[in-house]
């Protein structure tokens, strides 16, 4: 028997992670840091079309200096002070706000963004592609526990909330339904992965999400109701909810019947969380893995280039910390034990 393994469930088979030792140790995150001179005056100009988005004075003066510096129309040297800047995080702010464009122009926009801060174009280039590498391993990790939480959790349906302009502001229809989401997974054992999102049309926030309601646990009462569809421009029949609609707006709830439905689920998430850079928002009860021992004539085979996962048999057996043997597993099964505080 192998302890303190990593199962999960991959769609298909189960799958045994065996204990290694860890790649890499962790340790404080890499700073870039840099120090520039800027304007001494208070008054600094932005070239973000949203406040939102703005990258903090500091940064834009600098990069206004550089640029009347090139251009040799500063005639006369003026006060400055020296301050201290992170180039990752000037990247990281240039990231977000050049969200929605295509790689090359979202490229080129962080390039000349933080050309003012390197002393020449080779330097700058080189920063930029070991930062966006940088971005997208994280984002291939965050992907990778993504698919094992969905496989690991049964979801039944996956829901859209839009909320009423009569009932919440936007700021109170965030706050409310984040409240509502923490109450249903302490007293109902919600279980849910969502993110939030702004329509492309009318740019009103709505929530996408996954959600798991075990038997019984239905908050409310769902209705078929049948409607115009402004963005399909036909009659549709969607299914709604009572109290979501009492208490936020509309919402539609689509049962999930299938694994292929729930894959399509697992790409319409990640699309709206790669384009508008937000966070995916997770219920602590949705593990990415649970721990076992289990049992070596129970493993068929390793996966093809990695020796440490392997597919198990359908009716293996695992063992739990106590030294209980569970039998029949099932995702139910383990997610009660996981509750209980048994795995």
């Amino acid at each position: 028997m192998i302890e303190n393994c990593k199962v999960n469930y991959d769609g298909s088979n189960y799958l045994a992670q065996l204990p290694q030792p860890c790649p890499f140790k962790k340790g404080k995150t890499k700073k870039f840091l840099k120090t520039i001179e800027i304007p001494a005056d208070d008054q600094a100009t932005t070239t973000c079309e949203n406040p939102q988005d703005d990258i903090y004075d500091e940064v834009v003066k600098y990069a206004e200096k550089a640029r009347a510096e090139n251009d040799g129309k500063e005639k006369k040297k003026a006060q400055t002070k020296k301050i201290v800047v992170d180039l990752k995080e000037i990247f990281n702010k240039l990231f977000l706000v050049n969200a929605g464009k295509t790689y090359n122009e979202r490229k080129n926009a962080i390039i000349d963004g933080l050309r003012p801060y390197f002393e020449n174009d080779r330097k700058t280039l080189a920063f930029v592609d070991m930062q966006l590498e940088r971005v997208r391993h994280n984002q291939g990790q965050r992907n990778a526990r993504l698919w094992k939480k969905l496989n690991n959790i049964p979801f039944n349906y996956f829901i859209t909330v839009t909320y009423d302009s009569k009932k919440h502001t936007e700021e109170s229809f965030r706050k409310a339904f984040t409240n509502f989401l923490k109450h249903a997974v302490y007293r109902k054992n919600w279980r849910y992965i969502g993110v939030w999102e702004r329509g492309n049309a009318t740019e009103r926030l709505h929530f996408h999400a996954l959600v798991y309601i075990p038997d019984g646990q239905m908050i409310g009462e769902l209705f078929e109701k049948r409607d115009y569809s402004t963005k399909q421009k036909r009659m549709q029949t969607t299914i709604q909810n009572t109290h979501f609609n009492e208490k936020f707006g509309r919402t539609d709830f689509e049962v999930i019947t299938t694994d292929n439905h729930l894959t399509e689920c697992y790409y319409y998430l990640k699309k709206y969380m790669e384009k508008s850079g937000e966070k995916l928002i997770v219920s602590r009860n949705c593990p990415t893995h649970f721990n076992l021992s289990v049992f070596k004539e129970d493993m068929i085979c390793p996966l093809e280039n990695n020796e440490y996962k392997h597919i198990l048999a359908d009716d293996f057996k695992g063992v739990n910390a106590d030294g209980e043997i569970i039998e029949n597993i099932t995702r139910e099964k383990l997610l009660a034990l996981a509750d209980e505080k048994r795995l």
